[in-house]
């Protein structure tokens, strides 16, 4: 009986043990599944503002910052915020059609601002969507998350000739750095594009605000490397009303007598040729 007794107890045992190791193993199966949670979508309202989300990043709209004079590649008609009518009148947000935007954090203030997509961040903020897919450029400084945003901008198709030189002077790249990196710049926009990069700044900040006009800016750019004789030879257009044919063959009078000039010797300047 004593015998039957400790047998007994033992298989109670073992039922006790069995049923512990059973409620520890759907503890265990509980915990992975809120770690599947955790690694999965945290809420909107997340506090540090991005999360992943199927393997892609996405933030809060009201995460993201605009400065468009800094960051606004598409430099043609855009307002305040960056942006022109071109999405005005669609009223409904479409995640996959609106890819991803691309943005920079500024190590100065620790923000995050859009480079790339202000149409589509300003949609995103009309609508009210909560969030959307976000890739973060890395770049040191503003002017090169600039260039890296316009470059994205030249690859989807929708640079103008101010847009591409904008790109060139922020990157120091030329057009057939372009062409080597298998992005196609068409005629128009590479030539001119590439004759106002040349430009003397205080004349291509004029470009974008329309003090002068896009087609006698390029042909000043693509005439005259020298920042004084550009100014020089706008300033003496203005002054006899030169059309922009007048303007080219100034130019090239111009080039005519400094091929003519002597190489100025060491230590001096080349003299301005108006």
């Amino acid at each position: 009986e004593a015998e039957g007794g400790e047998q007994s107890r033992v298989a109670i045992a073992d039922y006790i043990d069995s049923i512990q190791a059973l409620l520890a193993k759907k503890d265990g199966q509980n915990d992975k599944s809120k770690l599947l949670e955790l690694d999965g979508p945290v809420p909107v309202d997340a506090s540090e503002g991005t999360w992943q989300d199927k393997g892609k990043l996405r933030a809060r709209t009201d995460f993201l910052n605009l400065d468009p004079q800094r960051f606004q590649y598409k430099v043609d008609n855009i307002g305040q915020a960056g942006v022109t009518e071109e999405l005005k009148d669609v009223s409904k947000w479409d995640d996959n059609a609106a890819g991803t935007i691309f943005v920079w954090k500024d190590p100065a203030n620790g923000k995050t601002y859009v480079v790339n997509g202000h149409h589509r961040y300003d949609l995103a903020r009309r609508l009210g969507v909560p969030d959307v897919g976000i890739k973060y450029i890395d770049a040191p400084d503003a002017q090169s998350a600039r260039a890296a945003g316009a470059l994205q901008n030249i690859r989807e198709g929708k640079g103008s000739a101010i847009d591409a030189a904008k790109f060139l002077r922020d990157s120091g790249k030329t057009i057939n750095d372009l062409a080597e990196a298998g992005i196609s710049v068409k005629g128009a926009v590479a030539k001119q594009g590439a004759a106002l990069a040349n430009l003397a700044p205080s004349l291509f900040d004029d470009v974008i605000h329309r003090n002068i006009s896009l087609n006698r800016a390029a042909i000043i750019g693509e005439g005259l490397n020298s920042y004084d004789d550009q100014k020089s030879v706008l300033k003496l257009a203005d002054q006899k009303k030169a059309t922009d044919a007048e303007l080219k063959e100034i130019i090239r009078l111009a080039n005519g007598r400094k091929a003519e000039m002597p190489a100025p010797k060491a230590g001096e300047e080349q003299p301005n040729l108006f």
